[in-house]
């Protein structure tokens, strides 16, 4: 099967830099009268059209195959579709089947009744949203932590993982944050903004491990985080020893990073993931000999969290010597995000391409989005690396 380049190349871009929440609440407005009214029903029946893998989607954007197949004519009863977001207008469709983790190709089945388009990225993430500009980022200890010179406009969307209170010492206060689940984010550069925040001109900043304040922001999609702690307990904590239980899990954490590294479950995990949890192993083996209280609580917290938000899984494929179009498609969409990478000082985007005939193979080019698509390198990756047998 044959990628478009182009169409994919956009998805990566979308994928690592756009929240699609985001991306929705900042189109263009839309005249009403323009827009024919469409009655969506809330399920329907699907019927197949030919014989289609059963999916399963991991976060981030990736539809993988369970191994097992519906067949034609079979009819299903769907509660959702869906953009996966990994092509361009997050497309390819999916339903969701209704009752089960599974969903079906939205090309591969007929509808009986429309079911209003939702982005299944944002399934089973929760997202906050600034409420004022210039909204600060706070560091473990409370402290704030916003990079010189930058700054996030009103209405930012955050991708958050966990919410604690935190102890600031100087102001000998807890209060209520949410930690970032990303690393890189766009933020207005305000040298080249004077007229900030009415106009400005914006970057993709290095932010690192952070947090933003409750009270800056307003709850925007997802589930709901309950603090995994107290305000009183975040100002004892800060006078304690960390734990012995939580020492000791710490440096079993640290014990199996090689483990954790060679497994399908980090491979294969989109790119962020992966610099995520090998970020949160590099201050947790800084913090674990200092002994600094908070600093060593929060690596074992973060890298606990990093560790269980690697998700990386093989597609699951009927015949490894023949495979099909949309087992080819769903390798294509696992390598886009293994291989995809956009920070403060890259962009870089993989594609595959199998030869016809040869599906033991496939040729892996990854570009520099920044450099005109320059190609960095070219080289042969086996297929079984990325699929088995169901």
């Amino acid at each position: 099967m044959k990628f478009n380049k182009k169409i994919l190349m956009i998805s990566a871009t979308t994928l690592m830099l756009v929240s699609p929440v985001a991306s929705l609440a900042n189109a263009n407005t839309i005249s009403a009268a323009s827009v024919k009214k469409v009655s969506y029903a809330k399920q329907t029946t699907v019927t197949v059209k030919k014989k289609t893998p059963q999916l399963f989607m991991a976060t981030g954007g990736r539809a993988l195959t369970t191994g097992k197949y519906y067949k034609k004519g079979q009819k299903l009863t769907v509660d959702q579709l869906g953009g996966m977001n990994i092509l361009a207008n997050s497309s390819p469709d999916a339903y969701h089947i209704k009752g089960t983790d599974y969903y079906v190709w939205a090309k591969d089945v007929k509808a009986k009744r429309a079911l209003q388009d939702i982005d299944y990225t944002s399934r089973g993430l929760t997202t906050v949203r600034t409420n004022k500009s210039k909204a600060p980022l706070y560091s473990f200890d409370a402290e704030k932590s916003t990079p010189a010179g930058y700054a996030f406009m009103k209405g930012t969307d955050f991708k958050v993982n966990g919410a604690m209170h935190l102890y600031n010492a100087k102001t000998d206060k807890s209060e209520l944050y949410y930690h970032l689940t990303n690393h890189y984010h766009t933020m207005a550069n305000l040298k080249t903004s004077p007229d900030f925040p009415n106009r400005f001109n914006t970057e993709l900043v290095d932010t690192g491990d952070a947090f933003v304040k409750a009270s800056d922001v307003n709850f925007f999609s997802g589930k709901k985080l309950k603090p995994i702690n107290t305000a009183a307990s975040a100002k004892d904590g800060s006078k304690i020893a960390i734990l012995e239980n939580q020492e000791a899990d710490l440096k079993d954490l640290l014990g199996k990073v090689d483990s954790v590294k060679n497994s399908v479950k980090y491979k294969l995990s989109s790119s962020l993931k992966r610099d995520n949890y090998d970020l949160a192993v590099r201050d947790a083996q800084t913090q674990v000999n200092s002994r600094k209280l908070m600093s060593t609580a929060e690596a074992h917290w973060s890298l606990k969290t990093y560790e269980s938000e690697l998700d990386g899984a093989k597609v699951k494929v009927g015949n490894m010597n023949k495979l099909t179009s949309n087992e080819k498609l769903a390798i294509g969409l696992l390598v886009i995000s293994v291989y995809g990478k956009n920070t403060d000082k890259e962009s870089l985007y993989g594609y595959a391409k199998f030869n016809k005939g040869n599906y033991k193979t496939f040729t892996l080019t990854i570009e520099d989005m920044h450099n005109q698509n320059k190609v960095v390198s070219t080289k042969t990756m086996k297929t079984s690396d990325f699929a088995q047998k169901r």
